[in-house]
């Protein structure tokens, strides 16, 4: 048997450290927070030099958007169950947002920086999405399949509105009272607008 070439190795051990160095952040950032903890205690935990950590993770939010989406991977099959299981778009996204919520209002102290420190990527990152945009396109195909949502634009036009309004209303929750802006109340809203437009609906008879 041909022994493993020296660059699969490096890049096994590349992977390995940069597992270790999350799973040191994970454990400081349930210790102590995310803003309370520094670089140089993730090095220490992870037993490294803090040239090995920078060359990993350039600045402290890179790990929290790795450990995001770690965490967002573990969620993934429970959404992709629950659209599946949910017929029409409209449906499909209120169940989308209700399981979403949940989770983001867990994660709202470190929202913030998560969010400023994806939006100052360029957008051709791969590396940086959380994968919501899967799941939109995915809604919004099957939306275009059913003949639910207008064909006149490309599904991936459709997709970016529906992002921004995501990101958003995500924004507006973040600046808001804790108290004044329930998450789950506001993506549904957010989703009759993107479904429904902004006329004014037609008074119903009483």
């Amino acid at each position: 048997m041909n022994p493993c070439p020296p660059a699969d190795r490096r890049s096994r051990r590349r992977e390995r450290t940069a597992e270790d160095i999350l799973a040191a952040a994970v454990a400081l950032f349930a210790e102590q927070g995310w803003a309370a903890t520094t670089m140089e205690q993730i090095a220490a935990r992870a037993d490294i030099a803090k040239a090995t950590l920078y060359s990993h993770f350039p600045v402290k939010e890179a790990i929290l958007v790795a450990q995001m989406q770690q965490e967002l991977r573990m969620q993934w099959p429970a959404f992709e169950q629950r659209i599946h299981e949910t017929t029409g778009t409209r449906a499909q996204l209120l169940a989308l947002f209700e399981l979403a919520a949940p989770w983001l209002e867990a994660h709202r102290d470190v929202m913030a920086p998560y969010v400023a420190y994806r939006l100052s990527r360029p957008r051709g990152d791969g590396s940086q999405r959380s994968g919501m945009d899967r799941l939109f396109t995915a809604i919004v195909e099957r939306g275009r399949a059913r003949g639910e949502l207008r064909d006149d634009l490309p599904v991936a036009v459709l997709v970016m509105h529906l992002q921004f309004a995501y990101l958003a209303e995500l924004l507006r929750w973040l600046e808001a009272p804790e108290a004044g802006h329930e998450l789950g109340a506001a993506l549904a809203a957010m989703a009759g607008l993107f479904l429904d437009g902004a006329a004014q609906r037609p008074e119903q008879p009483s």
